[in-house]
């Protein structure tokens, strides 16, 4: 089992919402009262979700989610991962999350998301994403830094599409008991033309601009 570093206890906000396409979209710390909700966003997006995600073919029942989001909470508390789920018009349509792995350098934090099929081709990935590395860049201080792993024929297309190279290779055992290669690269070391900063802090930049509210 692979052991995992905490560092110092953070306190995160636990909801933060955006306004983005003329909606309000709100961003919740993952909790066990969601276990309904995210059942039912996740039987809706199963078709679209399995070419992506091995987890998606685990059983995705109440009682099944009940348990993980239990489980996380006490992460959460612990500062080893942190889940959050996106609401649009009160109903869960996606969510991402960071997990703390250890290194020999220390702790780093490797994140990912999925978007409901609704929510396709109209930013909600891109807000997921930011939201992430906008709290890995102003609350997760000291020896940290995020990791991005690229594991599906979509995210190679994305990594050639925008002509970013892989920084490592590794092979990690998928929840099916399956290995699988993974692509990391660093989100912080891809630059932007005519940007004094990383590409990623020009995405950050641009989507504070939507953040209206921050709960604790």
């Amino acid at each position: 089992m692979e052991e995992v570093i905490s560092t110092t206890r953070l306190d995160l906000p636990r909801r933060f919402s955006l306004w983005h396409n003329q909606e309000l979209v709100t961003f919740k710390m993952a909790s066990r009262d969601d276990a309904g909700d995210i059942v039912a966003a996740l039987k809706e997006s199963k078709e679209h979700l399995s070419s992506h995600f091995d987890w998606v073919s685990l059983p995705q029942t109440y009682a099944a989610q009940h348990a993980r989001l239990k489980t996380l909470e006490q992460a959460q508390f612990l500062n080893e991962a942190y889940n959050f789920h996106l609401y649009r018009s009160s109903k869960l349509m996606g969510s991402f999350s960071i997990h703390c792995r250890q290194t020999g350098e220390g702790p780093d934090w490797e994140m990912g998301y999925w978007i409901h099929p609704e929510c396709l081709r109209q930013g909600f990935g891109t807000l997921a994403l930011c939201s992430g590395l906008w709290l890995q860049r102003e609350f997760l201080t000291g020896n940290v830094y995020l990791q991005v792993h690229i594991h599906n024929q979509r995210g190679l297309q994305f990594l050639a599409k925008n002509n970013l190279r892989a920084e490592s290779m590794t092979t990690r055992t998928n929840l099916l008991g399956v290995q699988e290669d993974m692509m990391i690269f660093r989100p912080w070391n891809i630059k932007k033309p005519n940007f004094e900063s990383s590409a990623v802090d020009y995405m950050i930049e641009r989507w504070t601009l939507k953040l209206i509210e921050v709960e604790w």
